[in-house]
């Protein structure tokens, strides 16, 4: 018998006996590692060999980077003076918004502060009455145009339908500006609520918005909460920021130099429609 048939003889009976649990194997004891674990109370340290703060790095991870904003009610604006020239709605939309369209088959201006609702009919120009409501209407007013349509599709050659809808903030033609600046003013808002604000989580935090009137004499007034934070005590604390404005304001004014009075809107937390 060969000598390599000897060893696979014996290997497989080293097999054998090791399923029958005659052979027994000891593992060699693991090394020590070379640092040992620190203990439960010993803190962790940062590279600059301060402590690690675990709870306030999981508040970074769940609260989001809050909305500091004060601006008009809504992105899209048209002075007084552009409402007075606008026979179409050529006139106020985007270019890009309305280059795709075949045929308007209504148009609705509707002021969302009173609901009052203007319609028209047979495309996209202004119906006389609709035209003297932009005429008339007042500065900070929110207003929505929407219209129906009949867009260019390429696999269709009678076109798609759809509509738009645009919401736009009547302003001044030169508005309120704070006289320390807009980041001096967000500033204040944010060291005057860091207390306050730690209180947030993700899952609570709503936009919140507060309305307030910067009046013909640059003072603020008619502060109020429009949409809440989603935390009682951060409201309140918005508002009596808002309220207790330091510094003065430039007041809006008109076309002709006038000074007029302007609402704006402090946009906090999250951003909202």
């Amino acid at each position: 018998m060969t000598n390599s048939t000897l060893a696979l003889i014996a290997t497989f009976a080293l097999f054998c006996l090791a399923g029958l649990g005659v052979v027994s194997y000891t593992a060699a004891p693991m090394a020590e590692a070379a640092v040992a674990a620190p203990p439960v109370d010993t803190p962790v340290k940062t590279r600059n060999n301060t402590p690690y703060d675990f709870a306030t790095a999981m508040m970074k991870e769940v609260v989001p980077d809050l909305v500091y904003k004060i601006d008009s009610r809504f992105i899209h604006e048209a002075t007084g003076d552009q409402l007075k020239g606008a026979r179409t709605i050529l006139d106020l939309l985007p270019a890009e918004a309305t280059e795709n369209i075949l045929t308007y088959e209504e148009v609705t201006v509707t002021n969302l502060d009173d609901e009052h609702k203007i319609s028209s009919s047979g495309g996209p120009d202004f119906s006389a009455a609709q035209r003297e409501y932009l005429r008339s209407v007042d500065y900070s007013t929110n207003v929505l145009i929407r219209s129906d349509y009949v867009m260019k599709d390429e696999y269709n050659p009678d076109g798609r339908r759809g509509y738009l809808t645009y919401f736009y903030t009547i302003v001044p033609e030169r508005e309120a500006v704070y006289s320390g600046g807009q980041n001096a003013l967000l500033a204040y808002l944010r060291e005057g609520s860091a207390e306050a604000v730690k209180v947030i989580t993700k899952e609570g935090l709503r936009p919140g918005r507060v309305h307030f009137t910067v009046s013909t004499t640059g003072e603020v007034s008619n502060v109020r909460l429009d949409a809440s934070s989603g935390y009682e005590s951060v409201d309140e604390k918005l508002l009596e920021l808002v309220r207790e404005l330091p510094g003065q304001w430039e007041p809006a004014t008109n076309a002709s130099g006038e000074a007029v009075a302007q609402e704006l809107v402090f946009f906090f937390g999250l951003e909202g429609c």
